[in-house]
């Protein structure tokens, strides 16, 4: 698993973590088929997101101005575009929806219905301006970039899973960063971990925050940002709730690609990313979990994970309760 923490209005990184790890200081006996543990995967390991991509891809309808969270509209258990058949994850129609909802129930049928609206070369701009494809520049060895075509290389079936995070790959910092823009008023800003240098001299060298782009409007955020709380409350992200405050975030249950295409039918990937306070995000961040065993959903794995983890954090920081839970 990874866990990253970051700052949203700032891009500093404040807690990185995987596991399995090794002791730094009884590194060479670590045995040679688990050397894999040397790479910091939280930056150098990219997966097909799943659901936790779908507020991205729904802030890119509302700035786009195709859809706003209390459009309306009917879905069915499944959609078929091109012979390939795409379902809800639970084989059900959600029937009449408005996009808050279909967050909250983390409808497939209805982000392809959206990336139908916003089209290969406009899901494509919002990505790159989301920082997919390209690496975020963080001071880590090892950071790969992830996996984003080009839109002319999209088929209409790989324009629908990209819509909820498959046909996609991206790190977790590549993720976590981008859903900090939601957090952030839109501005996506650059990952950091050096805060500052002193030279042997005592001469400080500081780091200042550097915004990247405006990935999003502020208003297509706050409403995001809204959405996100929506959730939490509502929807697949309950087991993030704090209690007395507000939590904005998004589940993932994603499928792992076999090496020869297709999905394994036994494994899944489980994450949940989000920033609270809602209003006022201290941190933004990301738990990503390979494989749990005994449960299905990441709401039953990542997701209170998070939760227990944001708790924490929000004592830590000395942030006071706002909201009467």
């Amino acid at each position: 698993g990874s866990l990253i923490i970051m700052e949203p209005k700032t891009g500093k990184i404040l807690a990185m973590a995987n596991f399995p790890t090794y002791d730094p200081n009884l590194y060479n006996k670590v045995p040679q088929d688990q050397q894999k543990v040397f790479n910091n995967e939280s930056v150098s390991a990219p997966w097909e997101p799943g659901s936790v991509f779908k507020p991205l891809i729904m802030a890119a309808a509302i700035n786009d101005n195709k859809v706003q969270p209390d459009t309306e509209n009917v879905f069915g258990s499944s959609v078929t575009i091109n012979g390939y058949d795409i379902h809800t994850s639970t084989n059900e129609a959600y029937g009449r929806e408005t996009m808050t909802e279909v967050l909250e129930n983390s409808d497939n049928v209805a982000m392809t219905w959206i990336s139908e609206l916003l089209g290969k070369e406009t899901m494509y701009k919002y990505l790159q301006d989301y920082g997919f494809g390209r690496k975020t520049g963080i001071e880590l060895d090892n950071e790969t970039p992830g996996d984003l075509k080009e839109p002319k290389k999209w088929s209409d079936v790989q324009r629908a899973t990209i819509s909820f995070g498959q046909g996609i790959t991206a790190t977790p910092l590549q993720v976590l960063n981008a859903t900090s823009a939601i957090a952030n008023g839109g501005k996506l800003m650059q990952p950091y971990i050096v805060e500052k240098t002193i030279d042997y001299s005592g001469k400080e060298d500081s780091r200042s925050p550097k915004e990247i782009t405006q990935a999003v409007t502020q208003d297509t955020a706050q409403k995001v940002k809204d959405m996100m709380v929506s959730v939490v409350v509502n929807g697949h992200g309950k087991k993030a709730q704090i209690v007395g405050y507000k939590v904005a975030g998004k589940t993932g249950t994603a499928q792992v690609p076999k090496p020869g295409g297709g999905y394994y039918e036994d494994r899944h990937i489980g994450s949940f990313v989000g920033f609270a306070p809602a209003d006022d995000p201290k941190f933004a961040m990301i738990v990503k979990l390979d494989n749990p065993k005994n449960v299905d959903w990441a709401e039953a794995s990542a997701a209170p994970t998070f939760g227990e983890m944001a708790k924490w954090l929000l004592t830590y920081m000395g942030v006071p309760p706002t909201e009467n839970q």
